[in-house]
């Protein structure tokens, strides 16, 4: 990945808008955030609105605790592993 590759990657997110498409997610959604991380602020609040046009969607808030990495805790599994165990059970 260059330069140019993360550029695009990033001005590729900044028009981004997903909302018209979520009522036509039929399968179990799962959003993880971190009340740490900053890139992902809790604080703008999109997520439950978000979400609430997903049908079989769902949101878990993750706690910051004094091992806790802010946007970097999606690199720690087994901060979030319960979550994804739960989401693939029948």
């Amino acid at each position: 990945m260059d330069a140019n590759d993360a550029l695009y990657a990033w001005e590729s997110s900044w028009d981004y808008d997903p909302a018209p498409n979520l009522p036509m997610i039929k399968a179990k959604l799962l959003a993880v955030n971190f009340v740490d991380d900053l890139v992902n602020s809790v604080d703008i609040g999109v997520m439950e609105p978000a979400l609430s046009k997903v049908a079989n969607g769902r949101s878990v808030l993750i706690p910051a605790n004094g091992r806790s990495f802010g946007h970097l805790n999606y690199l720690f599994p087994e901060i979030w592993k319960p979550y994804v165990i739960e989401l693939l059970k029948p």
